[in-house]
C-alpha cells in the first residue's frame, strides 16, 4: 500500500518528477530525469520512507545502470539530517519548530500503549498484532502540496513515523484525492487540496486546515489515533452478559410496563408515591446498582413506557427545529475548555489554530458541535420531559433507600453511600448533535459540575453503528487510552455513570441528528456552596422529588432564613421565561444576606472566599465588633449559624468590599 500511495503521489507531479517507482530487491528503485531540489527531495523521501531499503542509482528507461539522455544519479539534499531522524527537518518549517518534540512524545506514548496492551509496536506500520491484524480504530488522510518544500517535509515526517494511522497523498493529484474523499462525502475538494498547504481529513468526515502554519489540532488528533487502544471485545461481551442482558430479560418478563413480582414490593419509598416501572423491582435495582459498583456505569434499555419516550423525542426535536437551542461553544465561552484550548496570550488572545471554527465552516474541526437548551421542571416548552425527570427521581430514591441498596453485598459496592445526600439535580439539558456538521464532543470527565451522578437519556429511533454518535467510555484512569465501551445512543436507553474521573468519555462524530437529555445529580451540601450559590441554585436546579426546594435547601445546611428566601423566590420565578427569571434573580438575589437570610438593600459584598456573597448591614456590624474584640484580626462571617461552622470560619480572611 505504501508503494502504491507513493506512486500515486509522485507520478502525476510536473517538473520532471520521478517517472516511475517500481519494487526491487532493494525496496524501491527511483528513475529520475534531471536533478532538482524537488526530485531530490522526493527521491530521499521514497528511500528514507522505506526504512533505508530504498535504492538510488543511475538507472535508465531500459533498466541499465548507464547514464543516458539526461538521467543522472540523485544527490541527496538535507545531508546534514540523518535519515534516522527526519524530525530534525521540521526545524526549517515555520510554525513547526517545536513540533518535533511533541511528535516524539506521541511516538513514545503510542509505543507504551501498544506494549502495555501486549502488542509489538512498529509505528511506521502501527498498530498491528503479531498476527498482523490491524488495530487502528481510525486513520488520518493527509493531503499535502508536495510541490511546496515545507508541506512535503511535513507529509514525509508524518508518513514515515506514523504510517500506520496516516495516509499521505499529493494534493495536486485531484483524481486521487477525489477518489479517497469518496469515503468521507461532504468534505469539499477545495478545502482538502490547497496550494502550499497541508490538510488532514478524519474518517468521520471532518477536516483540519492550515496545518502548515499551526500543527496544534493535527497533533491532538494524531495523539488520539496513535495511542487509543480498542476495547477488549471478550471483556465487553462478558460485561454485557453479566449486567445488561439480565436487565433486558427482566424487562421481557414484565407485563404491561409493570415489574415482575410487583406484589412483593411496597409501592412507595418513604413518603413517595411513584408510578411503578419494570426496573423498580429489587432485582432490577440490584442489577443497576451492581453495574455502577463494578463497571462505574449502567445501561437501562426501555427506561420509559414507549408513549412517554415518543413524547420526549418529539418535544426535543421541536425545541431544535424551533430555534430554542444555542451552540454549546457559544454558551460555554472561550475560556471554559482548559488551558490547552485557551487562546494563545502571545498571539493577542487569538485562537491561532481556529479550534472553535470561528467562521462556522461545514465539516471543519471544532472543539464540540452540540446545540443545547436547559429546561426546568416548570418549563412549558417541554412538559413531556416531566415523565423522564420523575422516573429519574424515582430511580435515584429507590437506589438510596435502605431496603433496596442498603443490604451488604459485593454487587452493590457502596453505591448507596455514594448516592447519599443527593437532593438536587440540574435542569435537564436537551441536546442535538447535528449530523450535517459531524458534531461530536471531545474526551472529558464530568468533575467540574460538582455532581455525583450523570444520567443521559437517548431519543434516536433506528440508530445503527454506521450512524456514529457513540458515547465512548475509556478506562477508569484519567489518562487511560484503552476504550472500555462504545454505547449507541438508541431510543429509550438510559445511561448512568459516575460524574468523576473514573469515567472519562467522549461523544463520537455523528452522521445523523443525535438527540439526548442529560441530567446531573448533586448533593445538597455541595449545591448550596460557592459564590452566588443562591442565584445558581434557583436558576438551574430542581429539588429531587418528593422534596420541595425548601426542604432540599434545609438539608444542605443553610439557615432557615435563607431556605425561606429561596422558597419565596422560587415561587416568584414559577412560570416565567428564562430571560425574565435571570433578570429577576439579578435584581433580587444580591439583597439576600448570606449570613442571616434577611432581605436588605443596605449592605456589601464579601471578599476572599465570600466574594460574590451579600451581607446585610447588621451582619457587617457584627463582623466589625468581632474584629475589634479579637485585636482587629480579620474575621469571616459564617454562612451558617451552627456553632461548629462559625468556629471553623472565625479565622478566615473575608473583609469588607466597599463602604457599608
Amino acid at each position: 500500500l505504501a508503494q502504491v500511495t507513493i506512486h500515486i503521489q509522485a507520478r502525476r507531479l510536473q517538473h520532471a518528477a520521478p517517472r516511475s517507482l517500481r519494487p526491487s530487491q532493494h525496496g524501491l528503485n527511483v528513475k529520475m530525469g534531471h536533478s532538482s531540489q524537488l526530485n531530490e527531495f522526493l527521491a530521499w523521501a521514497v528511500c528514507s520512507g522505506t526504512g533505508g531499503a530504498g535504492h538510488l542509482s543511475k538507472v535508465t528507461p531500459d533498466g541499465s545502470a548507464r547514464q543516458k539522455q539526461g538521467y543522472e544519479e540523485a544527490s541527496l539534499p538535507f545531508q546534514e539530517c540523518s535519515l534516522a531522524d527526519p524530525l530534525a527537518m521540521l526545524k526549517s518549517v515555520a510554525g513547526w519548530q517545536d513540533a518535533a518534540e511533541e511528535l516524539k512524545s506521541i511516538y513514545a506514548q503510542a509505543r507504551l500503549a501498544c506494549t502495555s496492551s501486549g502488542l509489538v509496536a512498529d509505528l511506521p506500520e502501527w498498530p498491528r498484532t503479531k498476527a498482523g491484524r490491524d488495530l487502528a480504530l481510525e486513520s488520518l488522510l493527509v493531503v499535502a502540496d508536495l510541490r511546496d518544500t515545507a508541506s512535503a517535509i511535513i507529509a514525509q515526517v508524518l508518513r514515515q513515523n506514523f504510517g500506520g494511522v496516516c495516509m499521505v497523498v499529493d494534493g495536486n493529484d485531484l483524481d486521487a484525492v477525489g477518489l479517497l474523499l469518496q469515503r468521507t462525502p461532504g468534505v469539499p475538494l477545495s478545502c482538502a487540496c490547497r496550494q502550499n498547504g497541508v490538510t488532514a481529513v478524519l474518517d468521520a468526515g471532518i477536516f483540519i486546515a492550515g496545518i502548515e502554519h499551526n500543527p496544534k489540532l493535527l497533533l491532538f488528533e494524531l495523539r488520539y489515533l496513535a495511542t487509543t487502544m480498542p476495547a477488549d471485545l471478550e471483556v465487553v461481551v462478558a460485561r454485557h452478559q453479566a449486567c445488561f442482558e439480565p436487565l433486558q430479560h427482566l424487562r421481557r418478563q414484565s407485563s404491561g410496563g409493570m415489574e415482575p413480582h410487583a406484589h412483593s414490593r411496597k409501592p412507595h419509598v418513604g413518603a413517595m408515591h411513584f408510578v411503578s416501572h419494570w426496573w423498580s423491582c429489587p432485582e432490577g435495582l440490584d442489577l443497576i446498582a451492581g453495574s455502577l459498583a463494578a463497571n462505574k456505569y449502567a445501561i437501562v434499555d426501555g427506561f420509559l413506557p414507549q408513549e412517554a419516550q415518543d413524547a420526549c423525542a418529539a418535544a426535543v426535536q421541536a425545541l431544535y427545529d424551533g430555534g430554542h437551542m444555542v451552540s454549546g461553544l457559544a454558551e460555554q465561552g472561550a475560556d471554559s475548555h482548559g488551558r490547552f484550548w485557551a487562546p494563545d496570550p502571545g498571539a493577542g488572545a487569538r485562537d491561532e489554530a481556529d479550534a472553535r471554527n470561528a467562521a462556522g465552516e461545514a465539516r471543519k474541526w471544532t472543539l464540540h458541535g452540540d446545540h443545547r437548551v436547559w429546561l426546568g421542571d416548570d418549563d412549558e416548552r417541554a412538559t413531556a420531559l416531566r415523565a423522564l425527570t420523575e422516573a429519574l427521581d424515582e430511580l435515584l430514591r429507590r437506589l438510596q433507600a435502605a431496603d433496596v441498596a442498603g443490604a451488604p453485598g459485593a454487587s452493590r459496592g457502596g453505591v448507596r453511600e455514594r448516592l447519599g445526600g443527593i437532593d438536587f439535580r440540574e435542569h435537564a439539558m436537551a441536546t442535538c448533535y447535528p449530523g450535517a456538521t459531524r458534531s461530536r464532543y471531545l474526551r472529558h470527565c464530568d468533575v467540574s459540575r460538582g455532581a455525583v451522578l450523570t444520567a443521559i437519556f437517548y431519543l434516536n429511533q433506528d440508530w445503527t453503528e454506521e450512524d456514529g454518535g457513540q458515547l465512548r467510555i475509556f478506562g477508569e484512569a484519567p489518562t487511560s487510552s484503552r476504550v472500555k465501551d462504545d454505547i449507541l445512543p438508541v431510543a429509550n436507553r438510559l445511561l448512568l455513570f459516575w460524574a468523576s474521573e473514573e469515567v472519562p468519555h467522549e461523544v463520537r462524530a455523528t452522521s445523523r441528528d443525535r438527540f439526548t437529555v442529560t441530567v446531573w445529580f448533586k448533593r445538597a451540601a455541595e449545591a448550596v456552596q460557592g459564590p452566588n450559590f443562591l442565584m445558581d441554585l434557583l436558576y438551574r436546579h430542581n429539588a429531587v422529588r418528593p422534596l420541595t426546594l425548601l426542604e432540599a435547601v434545609r438539608r444542605g445546611g443553610c439557615s432557615e432564613g435563607i431556605a425561606q428566601q429561596a422558597a419565596r423566590l422560587a415561587a416568584l420565578l414559577l412560570g416565567r421565561g428564562e430571560e425574565e427569571r435571570l433578570a429577576l434573580l439579578r435584581a433580587l438575589v444580591p439583597g439576600i444576606c448570606r449570613q442571616c437570610g434577611d432581605s436588605s438593600a443596605e449592605g456589601a459584598s464579601g471578599t476572599g472566599e465570600y466574594d460574590g456573597h451579600w451581607f446585610c448591614r447588621c451582619c457587617w456590624d457584627g463582623w466589625k465588633s468581632t474584629s475589634e474584640l479579637c485585636g482587629r484580626r480579620e474575621v469571616g462571617i459564617a454562612a451558617d449559624p451552627a456553632p461548629e461552622k462559625n468556629t471553623a470560619r472565625a479565622e478566615s480572611s473575608a473583609s469588607p468590599k466597599g463602604e457599608v
